[in-house]
């Protein structure tokens, strides 16, 4: 154990031991300074050997020195780099040193020159001042350069613009405001400006003359722009300034407008203007050509007040010393501009007046060149030579009116007055009014017609019908004075009927009709009274109607009981005991009273005069038949009394058992029957008349409704001729349906009234049932308002609807649901008509309300829910007859058909007429091509296309975007295809739809073939509920065969016809394939 110890303590002393220790301690991965000092040492010590390692250690030592070496340089160079910075730091400091020396002594003599300064300062302060004071005084009292250069050369008449207005302004303030030098003391100065801007006004204000006259002869002609210069009238109002220069300039301008406005009117008389064919064409219609002429000068002279206007627009009253006022001014240069016509159309007016074309065109040339007179007077001077012209005129064609109107009417009269009467001719015939009675109502008529477009004076209407109708009524009176007394009262009665009948139209004519009244009166007295002795003589009632004037007028007999008397024995009395004289329709029937009136005795035609059932008025006859019903009335009564009166020796209970009263109520019955049959012939022919004037004529339907009414008239003069021809004549007057033929016209005029257009009457829409349609009275607004005419009695259709449950009857509600279901199917532009029922007698309000429930719109009288009709008629709610008009509807799609594709591309729509996509001529030998030019050059149809296009977006189906792409393909030429492409980029695509609402309905009503490809479009369009735009008119003529709507676009069809085209070659003269 000592000896291990021993060894491991010598162990630890050894120092070679102890570096090996360290060594072998060492942890060279963490020494970095050894990792850095071998990293160095590889650099130079390239090779381990022996003597590398022997002389490691000198190598080190040399490199060591090497860099002591290399530091000591590089501390001289820093050395150097001090010393120099030293050397100029000492540098900087001397110059510094200098530099405060210097600065000493500058700062005594910058003292000197800060005050210099500031005196200098306020020198220039003061002299801005003095400058700035002169500046404004220029400004105010002096014009620039370019002011005064607008202002000079007064010779020059150009250069006019709202720079020389400033400066013509400019020049009048400082004119103005140099009274203020005047004012100072500076009159010198003030006089010597005022002079300068005096000249610069009167040179500016001449230069805006000679300007103002050029622009005038500039804007001269009626076809000049309607929009005057606004510099032009600006320079009228600055004119004013000078009133001299004015009122040269309104000369002037009158006098080109003038010269402009004669120009014209020839020009309009003698010339064809843009398809307008000249006045003197219409030499030949005279009421036309002085219209033409009078229209001319109307629409002319209103657009030359407006330039005048214009013109004057910015002019003020009073300035310049005026002596007028602008309204005076205005009118006489109207009055100027409008003198040169006075010659020109005073000579074709006279030469027309005076060359008398007859009384009716110079009553249309009188109330012509009188409407126009009341007309230009309120916009020309009064004391006008136009104005006086026209007066004149108006003066002339009134005169010469008359004497040609009171000429004519002698003329006529006197051919009344020698005519000769056929005494062959029928009676009826001949008391039926003569032609030449026709012939003055006619010039009667056309007379008055144009007479009342005008409001003329009542004096004026006395004149004309006094001409006409006093010395015809005289020879009228005259010319029955061989005739006896009924034929003269029944003559003058149809002629009397028939003026008055003209008359009666025009509500200026009251007096005259009354005095044609009072004549018809006193004749129908005379006929009524030879009617009454007719009856009387025929009854043989003479004696006793003898017997019993006598005994009302108090004539005594004796003591002689009345049945003793000749002729009022009970024998005689008996005779008339059998037979009561009733009055039915236009015929006498006599009936046997005894047993109980059933055996009809006789058919007396003999006992109405011939000149009675002669007479045309309805009226007339009527009052005739009522008098003599009283006549013979009142000697049944008389009779009646005289045998119920013990004194006379009758048997009461044998004769005469009916009492006054049962007569009487049955002769009103009779009576009525007439009065209404007459009543449904006038209204028949009133009907008539009124469906024939011209704004008739673009209603559907009419003839069938002209039609109907004629059928009905000619069964009415059935029933009137022959009551026994007819089953049962009293019902066929209560069943007539005139009364819902008046309330169709009636509601068809009511729309044409306002404007509002009817398309149709009594048309028919087919029902999906076999022979079944709905007759639709009245389809108004394009087929958007369906109206039915109900002329039911209203406590009829009252009871009907209260009592539906009971009696299993279809109420006027379950119309209405089937014409609503009907306007369901047919609707149009996406919606159903509007369904409304008209009653013309009134409706209860349950009924109606009932109606309106369910979406039928009433018009009419509506009678209280009570059921109660006879209300007072101020109390009852009227309902207006008119429905409102449905709002239009607006689409913001299109479906676009094939033909509309090719129409849009083609090249006829899109190259200059006549001309290809070079504008070289062409022409086509196709016919169907060449007809299409035509129109083209009628129409473009490209802007009509763009039209309805713009601002829509545009829908169409595959198949007519797959056939469109494959003809253009096939048959288009270069440009029509870049046309159909360009088309494309604009166009939205979407699905067929095969099936639809119009394919179903065409399956129904068709048994003809319809392509299957229109339906598809259309129908596609119809589904979408869009318009469809079309050329394709044969498909919807057949689609309107059908009665069935569709909601369409049309226009004209154009082929592509790029391919077709054949150059014209002009120098040639002949033709060559493009």
């Amino acid at each position: 154990m000592a000896d291990v110890t021993s060894i491991g303590g010598s162990s630890r002393e050894n120092p070679l031991s102890r570096k090996l220790t360290k060594i072998l301690d060492t942890r060279l991965e963490t020494d970095k300074d050894l990792l850095d000092s071998l990293n160095e040492l590889s650099n130079f010590f390239t090779e381990n050997n022996l003597r590398t390692r022997r002389n490691l250690r000198g190598d080190i030592e040399k490199r060591s020195l090497d860099i002591n070496k290399e530091f000591l340089e590089s501390f001289r160079d820093i050395k150097d780099s001090l010393e120099l910075l030293y050397s100029e730091t000492k540098m900087m400091n001397q110059t510094c040193v200098q530099m405060r020396d210097r600065l000493i002594t500058s700062k005594t003599s910058v003292q000197d020159l800060i005050s210099a300064t500031n005196e200098l300062k306020v020198e220039r302060e003061r002299i801005d001042v003095h400058k700035a004071l002169s500046d404004g005084f220029c400004r105010t009292f002096f014009l620039t350069a370019e002011e005064k250069k607008l202002l000079s050369n007064a010779r020059d008449s150009g250069g006019i613009s709202s720079e020389f207005f400033d400066a013509l302004d400019r020049a009048k303030d400082v004119h103005r405001n140099s009274q203020v030098l005047l004012q100072t003391g500076q009159q010198k100065a003030a006089l010597e400006i005022r002079e300068n801007m005096a000249l610069f006004q009167e040179s500016g204000l001449e230069k805006l003359y000679r300007w103002a006259q050029q622009q005038c002869r500039m804007r001269v002609g009626l076809n000049s722009p309607t929009e005057m210069s606004p510099l032009l009238v600006k320079g009228m109002a600055y004119l004013q300034d000078r009133p001299a220069l004015f009122r040269y300039i309104i000369e002037e301008y009158c006098t080109y407008q003038r010269n402009e406005m004669v120009r014209g009117f020839i020009d309009a008389m003698t010339r064809e203007d843009e398809g307008r064919k000249p006045i003197e064409m219409q030499a030949h219609d005279p009421p036309r050509y002085v219209g033409d002429m009078l229209a001319w000068v109307h629409q002319t002279v209103p657009s030359e007040i407006e330039a005048l206007d214009q013109l004057l627009s910015k002019c003020k009253e009073g300035v310049g010393g005026a002596s007028e006022t602008l309204k005076e001014l205005k009118l006489k240069s109207m009055g100027q501009i409008t003198e040169g016509l006075c010659r020109p159309l005073r000579t074709r007016v006279e030469q027309v007046v005076l060359s008398e074309p007859g009384a009716v065109q110079l009553s249309m040339l009188d109330s012509t060149v009188t409407f126009y007179v009341g007309t230009l007077r309120q916009v020309l001077p009064e004391k006008g030579a136009l104005m006086a012209a026209l007066s004149d005129l108006a003066l002339l064609t009134h005169k010469t009116f008359l004497s040609a109107l009171s000429t004519q009417a002698v003329t006529l009269a006197e051919k009344l007055k020698t005519g000769v009467v056929d005494e062959t001719e029928n009676i009826v015939g001949y008391l039926a009014p003569l032609p030449i009675v026709h012939t003055v109502a006619a010039l009667l008529k056309d007379v008055l017609q144009a007479q009342s477009m005008l409001e003329i004076e009542q004096r004026e209407v006395p004149l004309i019908l006094n001409a006409v109708l006093d010395p015809f009524l005289t020879v009228l009176q005259e010319s029955v004075v061989g005739m006896t007394t009924a034929e003269s009262a029944a003559y003058m009665i149809n002629c009397l009927y028939l003026l008055h009948s003209t008359l009666s139209l025009y509500n200026f004519t009251n007096e005259k009709v009354g005095k044609l009244k009072s004549m018809m009166d006193a004749n129908v007295d005379a006929l009524t009274n030879e009617q009454a002795s007719f009856l009387v003589q025929r009854l043989g009632l003479g004696q006793i109607y003898v017997v019993l004037q006598q005994r009302a007028s108090g004539v005594s007999h004796g003591n002689v009981p009345l049945s003793q008397l000749p002729g009022m024995d009970p024998l005689a009395i008996q005779t008339f005991n059998t037979c009561k004289i009733i009055l039915h329709r236009s015929n006498l029937f006599l009936f046997c009273l005894q047993a109980k009136f059933n055996a009809y005795l006789a058919h007396v035609d003999s006992l109405t005069l011939t000149q009675v059932s002669a007479v045309l008025s309805a009226t007339a006859r009527n009052a005739i038949r009522q008098k003599c019903s009283q006549v013979l009335l009142l000697i049944y009564k008389q009779l009646h009394k005289e045998v119920n009166d013990p004194a006379n020796g009758y048997d009461p209970t044998k004769m005469l058992t009916s009492s006054p009263e049962q007569i009487e109520t049955l002769i009103q019955r009779m009576e009525f029957d007439c009065a209404l049959l007459d009543a449904r012939l006038e209204s028949c022919n009133f009907l008539l008349n009124k469906i024939a004037g011209q704004q008739w004529t673009s209603v559907g339907g009419i003839v069938k409704l002209r039609g109907v009414l004629s059928a009905e008239r000619k069964y009415l003069e059935k029933v009137k001729r022959d009551p026994n021809a007819i089953c049962n004549p009293v019902q066929a007057l209560t069943s007539s349906n005139l009364d819902h033929f008046g309330g169709l016209v009636d509601s068809v005029e009511a729309l044409l009234a306002v404007g509002r257009r009817c398309q149709s009457v009594m048309k028919k829409f087919r029902r999906e049932e076999p022979n079944s349609c709905l007759d639709v009275d009245v389809v108004a607004d394009e087929g958007s308002t369906w109206i039915k005419v109900v002329a039911r009695n209203p406590m009829g259709t009252f009871s009907v609807f209260r009592d539906a449950s009971e009696t299993g009857y279809r109420t006027i509600v379950g119309v209405g649901e089937l014409w609503l279901e009907m306007a369901s199917r047919n609707p149009l532009r996406f919606r159903p008509p509007q369904v409304v029922f008209h009653f013309i007698k009134g409706v209860n309000k349950k009924v109606a309300d009932a109606l309106d429930s369910i979406g039928v719109r009433v018009s009419g009288i509506i009678f209280p829910s009570t059921g109660d009709f006879d209300v007072d008629p101020a109390k009852l709610r009227h309902v207006d007859n008119l429905p409102p008009e449905p709002e239009k509807v607006e689409f913001n799609r299109l479906n676009l058909d094939v033909t509309t594709l090719i129409a849009y591309v083609s090249a006829l729509s899109n190259n200059e007429i006549g001309c290809d996509a070079q504008g070289r001529r062409i022409r086509f030998e196709n016919p169907t091509l060449k007809q299409q030019l035509q129109w083209e050059m009628e129409s473009r149809v490209k802007n009509r296309l763009d039209e309805i296009f713009e601002g829509k977006q545009l829908l169409c189906c595959k198949t007519a975007y797959m056939d469109f792409k494959s003809i253009v393909t096939t048959v288009g030429g270069p440009n029509e295809k870049r046309w159909a492409e360009e088309l494309e980029t604009k166009l939205i695509v979407v699905p067929d739809i095969v099936e639809s609402n119009l394919s179903s309905k065409v399956r129904t009503f068709s048994s003809g073939k319809i392509r299957s490809r229109s339906l598809v479009i259309f129908g596609t369009g119809d589904e979408m509920k869009i318009p469809t735009v079309t050329g394709n008119v044969a498909f919807l003529r057949s689609v309107h065969d059908l009665h069935l709507n569709l909601v369409t676009i049309t226009h004209q069809t154009r082929a592509l016809s790029e391919m077709k085209e054949i150059q014209v070659d002009e120098k040639a003269g002949s033709f060559g394939n493009v």
